[in-house]
């Protein structure tokens, strides 16, 4: 699953789970594709060539629920068939919840900002406008909407992390004697900070620093950062562990010191909160939405500016409770923290009273 689909999975699951009656639907080229069991209603719905196409079996769904008690979550944002379906359910009177993840957030902007502009005025601004409720993951897009359209109806939930998911086998792995940062995602340099990430770790490594780099993941920016670690002269301290998945990526974090984020634009980042279930104290952005609470609790540190001097200092950092032994406090800190303010039970149950 990607992000946003993992997202939905868990809170449908723990919604059913306290009883709710509850249903997934999904829009996609093969709505014949067969997936495992699950504790709720899957429904699938065909995509159409059109982009504001809307399957004629997914408008009869809709207006077989008129005059039913149920309320739609959307998720995600910039997608046209959203703006047929919120039609719709505008139309048949169904009130609808709308999460548009990282969609909105300002660096998002920065991207084909004046085509977003003019999409947005046109049909997101109707999504949002008549939607019961505007969930959002992080206080910057919280803050941020108003300059774009004011709404009335907005509630701050942020995702959450199931910490049985991150049971794995264990697999000794030989590692330097020295910290390992982690990062787990996508290899979209500008997006994810990761130009940043590397001119911090060239400053570290000049004024003294131990820190070695752990990438896991791929992505369009994998050989430029590969020739970009050459030119600082850092390479001999970065491993590109290419995808990984289930048991082979958790064992690759849990053998990490610290986990590392400092992305210029997000809407919650999910590999943080796994990364912190495992025990391991973050280096985060603002932008992440989730560096204040970390720095709140004592589980992690705060690269604020999101800079490659406020990095560097937080790599120095890193290495200093790395040999103090007290980044092992920082990380049941991390754990503590995901366990108690991120229990997808616990968000399930707020979602249910942003219904209410």
């Amino acid at each position: 699953m990607n992000g946003i689909n993992k997202v939905v999975h868990n809170l449908a699951l723990h919604q059913a789970a306290i009883g709710h009656d509850v249903s997934l639907w999904g829009i996609t080229p093969t709505p014949n594709l067969e997936v495992p069991p699950r504790a709720y209603k899957l429904r699938f719905f065909q995509a159409t060539k059109f982009v504001f196409g809307l399957d004629k079996g997914l408008q009869k769904a809709i207006k077989e629920l008129k005059g039913e008690e149920v309320t739609f979550h959307l998720h995600g944002g910039f997608i046209p068939v959203y703006f047929r379906v919120a039609f719709e359910l505008v139309r048949n009177k169904l009130p609808y919840v709308v999460c548009p993840h990282g969609a909105l957030t300002p660096g998002a902007w920065q991207v084909n900002s004046l085509k977003k502009k003019w999409y947005f005025r046109i049909f997101d601004a109707f999504i949002l406008r008549n939607a019961a409720a505007v969930q959002f993951l992080g206080e910057t897009q919280f803050h941020a909407v108003d300059k774009l359209l004011p709404l009335q109806r907005k509630v701050l939930i942020p995702n959450g992390q199931n910490l049985e998911e991150l049971d794995f086998d264990w697999a000794p792995m030989d590692r330097p004697q020295a910290p390992i940062i982690s990062f787990c995602g996508r290899l979209d340099a500008r997006t994810k900070g990761l130009d940043l990430l590397f001119a911090a770790l060239q400053a570290h490594a000049k004024e003294g620093g131990r820190c070695h780099l752990w990438i896991i993941g791929d992505g369009e920016d994998r050989e430029w950062l590969k020739n970009e670690a050459n030119d600082r002269e850092i390479a001999d301290r970065i491993v590109f562990w290419g995808s990984q998945y289930g048991n082979e990526k958790l064992n690759l974090l849990a053998h990490s010191d610290a986990f590392v984020h400092t992305s210029r634009n997000e809407g919650m980042p999910t590999g943080v909160l796994e990364a912190a279930g495992l025990g391991l104290p973050c280096i985060l952005s603002p932008e992440t939405n989730l560096a204040g609470i970390f720095a709140e609790h004592q589980a992690g540190w705060r690269a604020d500016p999101n800079t490659a001097e406020a990095i560097t200092d937080a790599l120095h950092q890193v290495e200093q409770a790395w040999e103090t032994q007290q980044i092992k406090s920082l990380g049941h800190n991390a754990k503590e923290l995901v366990a108690t303010e991120f229990n997808w039970h616990r968000i399930a149950e707020r979602v249910l009273e942003a219904y209410e």
